[in-house]
């Protein structure tokens, strides 16, 4: 990733937050799932165990319990994916290579992840204010600084309902779209010619 300025990123895998996940059933860890691309994945218990046991080696879970217990920032982050109301999806395309990041917020804390290869993500718990709006809109500006030719979609989901926008930077020209939770279903809006500030203030926008 060509992002944010956090430090202290902390490696997770799939099965690891497969197995945080199944440790609360509510409308808001659903949508965590569906976030984090695991909606569609069955009960698999080869992965809930997997992800059970390498939290515990890594002292990230309290092996003495049963099932076992997140810890620290493991804990942390189980009790945000369940209990989140507002998620914002940045993904990134330059040429072939796709980049994405991930904010999770609820009221008290909220969390960056990144995915990463070999099925594995980042994430870092920050301040549900600054930290978290400002991690995105690093990501944001970073990516655009450094590739004459990207297109950013960035996506917000909470209470109020869904927004987006997506932006392209080619050849030196900024074209951008953005959609609305009230506008008309089935209307498609159109994309329209824009400047650099106009992109980034209207990113910046849905990013909240």
């Amino acid at each position: 990733m060509t992002g944010p300025i956090l430090d202290e990123w902390i490696p997770i895998t799939t099965h690891e937050l497969f197995y945080l996940l199944s440790l609360a059933e509510t409308p808001e860890n659903d949508e965590s799932r569906t976030r984090l691309g695991m909606a569609e994945r069955a009960e698999n218990v080869d992965m809930l165990l997997a992800g059970a046991a390498t939290l515990a080696v890594r002292g990230l879970a309290n092996l003495s319990d049963d099932p076992p217990e997140p810890v620290d920032q493991a804990a942390v982050l189980a009790w945000l994916l369940s209990t989140a109301h507002t998620w914002v999806e940045v993904g990134v395309t330059v040429g072939d290579i796709a980049d994405a990041l991930l904010t999770v917020t609820n009221d008290e804390v909220a969390a960056v992840l990144v995915p990463a290869k070999l099925g594995i993500f980042r994430f870092v718990i920050v301040d549900p204010g600054i930290g978290v709006a400002g991690a995105a809109k690093a990501f944001v500006e970073s990516v655009f600084d450094n590739n004459p030719q990207v297109a950013v979609s960035v996506r917000r989901i909470s209470a109020a309902g869904e927004r987006s926008a997506g932006a392209s930077l080619s050849r030196g020209l900024w074209r951008m779209v953005t959609t609305l939770p009230e506008m008309q279903v089935g209307l498609e809006p159109v994309p329209r010619a824009c400047t650099r500030a106009e992109v980034f203030s209207e990113l910046a926008n849905v990013i909240g």
